[in-house]
C-alpha cells in the first residue's frame, strides 16, 4: 500500500511539471478549522475538471518558508508590497509550489483533465482583503462561517483533545493565555488581558473566534468574496451548491449535482460526530449549555461587535 502511495505521488509531480493553471481562474475556499471547509471542498470538487490543493499554509507540511514567519494564522495587510509573499501565493494558486501534504486529494485520473485549481485553507480568513487586493481574481474566494460555539467546541475536542466536561471548567488562574507567534498578531496582544478574564476553555477559544472573524465579516472590502454560511448549505445543501457554482461562474449540470450523497460525513469527521439530523447537527449546543453559560457567551459576542450569530440561536442572524 505505501508503495502504491509513493509511486502515485512520483506520477502526481511528474504531471504537475506540465500544468499551466490561470492564476485569475482560482477557486479559493478559506474558513476556521472545524468550519466545514473540507466538505465544500469535496462538494465542490466534484466539478470536472477541477484539482485540490490542501492546506499549503500548514505551518508543518504545507509550502510556506519558515523566513516569512506566518505562524498558524497570519495576517497580511492590504497594503503590503513584500514581493516574496506575492510570488508564494502565485504559485500557490497556480500550482506550481506544493508538497506530499498539499497534494494528497489529487487523484490521477482528475489531474490529467484539470483546469482548475481547488485551493483551501484554514487559518487564512486575516489574508482575505490582502488576496483580493493583490490579485485579479475571477471568482471571488469564498469565506466559510460556522457558529463560534460549534466551531470552537470542535476545535477543542478535536485538535486539543479535551473532554467535553473540560470546555466549561473553570480554569486555574495560573493557565494563561499565550500570544500565538506569527506575522502581524498585534490583534492577540491586544486582547490578551480580555482573554484571561474568560474563565473556561471555551469561552477562550470563542473569543478567539471573535478575533479572527469579526474584522473580516464586517471589512469594507467584504464585497469581494462570497460569505457562505455553513448552517444554510447544512438545511440545504443542494440548492445553496448550486448557487455557490453560480457565483463561482462555474456550469454545473443538474446529473452532478443530484448524484453528490449530501448527507455522507466530510473526511475530516475524524471522531464520527456527524448527524445526518441537519437541525439536531446544529442545534446540539442549545441543549447542551444552560442559559447562565449562553448569556456568557453572548457576552463574548458583544464585546467583539459580533451580529451574524447569537448564543441563543443555531442560525446565522440574516
Amino acid at each position: 500500500m505505501m508503495f502504491k502511495k509513493k509511486i502515485r505521488i512520483i506520477l502526481i509531480k511528474i504531471i504537475l511539471q506540465f500544468k499551466r493553471y490561470q492564476l485569475n481562474d482560482s477557486i479559493i475556499i478559506s474558513s476556521e478549522p472545524r468550519g466545514g471547509s473540507t466538505w465544500l471542498m469535496e462538494l465542490i470538487g466534484k466539478v470536472p475538471r477541477t484539482v485540490i490543493n490542501w492546506e499549503p499554509l500548514h505551518i508543518d507540511f504545507g509550502v510556506v518558508p519558515l523566513q516569512l514567519g506566518f505562524g498558524w494564522r497570519p495576517k497580511i495587510k492590504e497594503s503590503s508590497q513584500n514581493r516574496a509573499e506575492f510570488e508564494l501565493f502565485k504559485n500557490i494558486f497556480k500550482l506550481t509550489v506544493y508538497s506530499d501534504w498539499t497534494i494528497r486529494y489529487i487523484s490521477l485520473k482528475q489531474l490529467i483533465s484539470s483546469k482548475l485549481v481547488i485551493t483551501k485553507f484554514v487559518r487564512a480568513n486575516q489574508i482575505l482583503p490582502w488576496l483580493t487586493t493583490t490579485f485579479d481574481f475571477n471568482r471571488k474566494p469564498i469565506y466559510l462561517l460556522r457558529h463560534p460555539i460549534t466551531t470552537s467546541k470542535s476545535q477543542l475536542i478535536n485538535f486539543g483533545k479535551f473532554e467535553t466536561q473540560q470546555l466549561i471548567e473553570e480554569l486555574d488562574q495560573s493557565y494563561k493565555f499565550r500570544i500565538p507567534v506569527g506575522k502581524n498578531n498585534d490583534r492577540y496582544a491586544k486582547n490578551a488581558e480580555y482573554i484571561n478574564s474568560l474563565p473556561t476553555r471555551l469561552e477562550r477559544q470563542i473569543a478567539m473566534w471573535c478575533i479572527n472573524n469579526v474584522e473580516i465579516l464586517n471589512h469594507k472590502l467584504s464585497h469581494k468574496w462570497l460569505t457562505i454560511f455553513y448552517e444554510d448549505l447544512v438545511i440545504n445543501p443542494q440548492d445553496e451548491l448550486s448557487k455557490i457554482l453560480k457565483e463561482l461562474k462555474i456550469k454545473s449540470s443538474l446529473e452532478i449535482i443530484s448524484s453528490i450523497n449530501f448527507r455522507r460525513p466530510s473526511s475530516s469527521d475524524f471522531k464520527g460526530n456527524y448527524n445526518s439530523n441537519s437541525n439536531e447537527h446544529l442545534e446540539g449546543f442549545l441543549k447542551e449549555y444552560d442559559l447562565d453559560y449562553l448569556n456568557k457567551i453572548q457576552r463574548i459576542f458583544d464585546h467583539f461587535g459580533l451580529t451574524k450569530y447569537t448564543a441563543y440561536d443555531a442560525y446565522p442572524q440574516k
